[in-house]
Formats: structure tokens, sequence, C-alpha cells
């Protein structure tokens, strides 16, 4: 018996080990051919993929271009707002140029002494030259009184000649004559009153150059009292910004002082 339990034991020892070792032939054999089944299914789903997967690739597709465009349109825009940027930047600019530019300068001082002095010299020169004018006027109103009174004078005793020859012609009975001499007195008379017609205007005229040439005067008295004062003013200012400049200025104004004072000894002689 127990030789026969082992006999037994043993076949179905031995057929269990033989079971075993084609369950794992088998069981490797079966691990295998699936594997290739699903490497060809794959291949499969590549080529023939399904409307559903076609249509997700393509919204992919139109996703990245859409994004794309968005990013270039970014981009333009990016450009677009740095030049406006810029343009207002050199807008900007050029108005800052144009207000310096109108904005007034402060003038060195010897160039805002110079200028004062110009002006002066150019009133001063104007006012000379009017005065000439005026003189000149004046002369040949002279001239003309002048000649009016001789021929004032000469009508005159043209006038009184003819009316004693016309007494003459009368106590002479020598009415003809009287008559003819009565016509010269009316004419030597017309002379007269004409010529004195003439020299009154020429005293008017006279007058009013008179006139004009004070005027002149006092335009220049005014123009010298202003310089002397913006003198004054500019010598006080410079002082107070550097005392050196301030004696080089007070020299100056000192100088121009002295020689405006000349200037207007030789214009008031003139005029």
């Amino acid at each position: 018996i127990t030789n026969r339990s082992g006999d037994d034991v043993g076949g179905n020892s031995s057929h269990s080990a033989g079971s075993k070792d084609r369950s794992a032939t088998a069981g490797v054999s079966g691990r295998a051919e699936p594997s290739s089944s699903a490497t060809s299914a794959a291949a499969s789903g590549e080529d023939d993929a399904s409307p559903a997967d076609k249509a997700l690739t393509r919204a992919e597709i139109e996703r990245q271009r859409g994004a794309a465009a968005a990013a270039e349109m970014e981009k333009e825009r990016a450009k677009a707002a740095a030049a406006a940027a810029a343009k207002k930047a050199e807008e900007e600019a050029a108005r800052a140029a144009q207000a310096a530019a109108a904005a007034p300068k402060h003038k060195p001082p010897q160039e805002v002494f110079v200028e004062m002095l110009a002006d002066f010299s150019y009133e001063s020169k104007r006012a000379s030259d009017r005065v000439s004018q005026l003189r000149q006027h004046q002369s040949a109103l002279a001239e003309e009184r002048s000649a009016a009174e001789r021929q004032h004078r000469l009508a005159a005793r043209q006038a009184e000649a003819a009316e004693r020859q016309q007494g003459e012609a009368v106590e002479a009975d020598d009415f003809e004559l009287a008559d003819r001499l009565s016509g010269a007195i009316d004419k030597h008379a017309a002379e007269v009153k004409e010529q004195e017609r003439i020299l009154e205007n020429i005293g008017r005229a006279l007058r009013e150059v008179d006139g004009q040439r004070e005027e002149v005067v006092k335009g220049v008295a005014r123009c010298f009292v202003d310089l002397q004062k913006r003198l004054r003013e500019f010598q006080l200012e410079q002082e107070a910004i550097e005392q050196d400049d301030g004696t080089k200025i007070k020299e100056k104004f000192e100088s121009t002082s002295k020689r405006l004072a000349s200037e207007a000894e030789r214009l008031a002689i003139d005029m």
C-alpha cells in the first residue's frame, strides 16, 4: 500500500510537474501573442483614426493658429504704442525747445550797457537830424520873409510915388495923367496887401517851426533823463550782483555821465 501510494504520489507529482511546465509554456506563449496583436492594433489606430480624433486634432491646430495671430496682433499694437509714445516725446521736446527759445534770455551786463547807449545814440541822432531839418526850413522861411519884406517896401514906395505924381498932375490940371496914376496906385496898394498876407503866413510858419524845435529839444532832454535813470538802476543792480563788476560798471557809469553832460551842452547850443 505504501509503495502504491508512493507510486501514486510520485506519479501525481510528475503529472503535476508536467502540467505546470505546460501551463508555464502556454503562459509565456500567451503573453507574447497578445503583445504582437496590441502593436498591430496601435499601428492600425494611427492610420485609421476616428472622426472625433481628427476633429480634436484640427481644433488644436486652429487654436494654435489663433494664438499665433493674437500674439502677432499684440506685437503690432505694442509697436504702434511705442511709435506713438516716441512721437509724443518728440512733440513735447519741440514744444520745450520753442518755449526755451521764446523765454527771455538774461543778457550779459556789457551787452545791456551797450544797448542802452545805442538806444540813446539813436534817439539823439534822430533829434539832431530833426533839428537840422527844422533849421533848414526856418532858414528858407527867413529868406522868403526877407524877399516879401523887400517887395512890400517896394510896393509901398511905388504907391507913395504914384500918389505924389497924381497930386502934381491934379495941380497941373492934367486929369488924364491923374486917372492913369490912379490905376497904378490901386495896383501898388494891392501888391502891398498881398505881401502883407505873405508875411503873415511866413510869420505863422516860423512860429510853428519854433514850436516843433522846442518839442524836439524837450524830447532830447527826456532822453537824457531817462538814460541817466536807467544807467543808475543798472549800476545798482550790477553792484548788488557782484562787487567787482559793480566797480567796473561804476567807472563806466561815471565816464558815460560826463560824456552825456558834454553832449547835452552841445545839443543845447546847437538847438
